[in-house]
């Protein structure tokens, strides 16, 4: 199983961040629908029984899933660089949100709860669809974060992203070990050569 990143502090944050680069080398973490499985599971978007059933579903057509969600993170990366900078997101990625929600199959029920009436929507069954639960994840990101606290790593060359949890909201790198202590060691070595 391939080591994935997760320090976006969000899920969509997290699976947009399977795409990264290192200088000018793109690495691509979700080489084939394996790949897929194995991080909606370690993720906690199913369970290894989930995961279990969807490798061996004869239904799937493996090869579009995995175009159709690296078309979709692109979509997705678009529009966290537009929340990165302060901008809402572009029409492009709300209407590709939208076009995998709409195939989601659900019913409305109404329920009393703490002594008020609600319409809730309610999945015919559990999905499993990878693109559905990027776009669900994508969905708790616009509606019940902050969008002001979504950041792209300091480091110039990182293409990581985040969700900033800091107590003061000051986060700047992916991660200490990555690019934190990186820019730390060039900032000491600079001022000893200075010196």
């Amino acid at each position: 199983m391939k080591e994935f990143i997760f320090d976006g502090n969000d899920r969509c944050l997290d699976f947009i961040n399977t795409e990264m680069y290192e200088g000018d080398q793109r690495i691509e973490l979700l080489e084939d629908f394996t790949d897929i499985v194995d991080w909606l599971k370690v993720s906690g978007l199913i369970d290894p029984e989930a995961a279990n059933e969807i490798l061996v579903d004869k239904n799937i057509n493996k090869e579009k899933v995995l175009r159709d969600i690296r078309s979709f993170r692109s979509n997705l990366k678009k529009m966290v660089k537009e929340l990165s900078l302060g901008k809402l997101p572009g029409e492009s990625a709300i209407k590709a949100i939208n076009q995998i929600l709409k195939t989601n199959k659900v019913y409305p029920q109404v329920h009393i709860h703490n002594g008020s009436i609600e319409l809730v929507a309610v999945p015919m069954k559990q999905s499993h669809d990878p693109l559905i639960l990027i776009a669900e994840s994508a969905v708790e990101l616009l509606t019940q974060k902050d969008p002001a606290l979504v950041k792209k790593c300091s480091d110039p060359v990182c293409t990581i992203f985040f969700y900033d949890e800091s107590k003061n909201h000051s986060r700047r790198w992916c991660s200490m070990n990555r690019c934190g202590n990186r820019a730390k060691a060039s900032i000491h070595y600079r001022r000893k050569k200075e010196k």
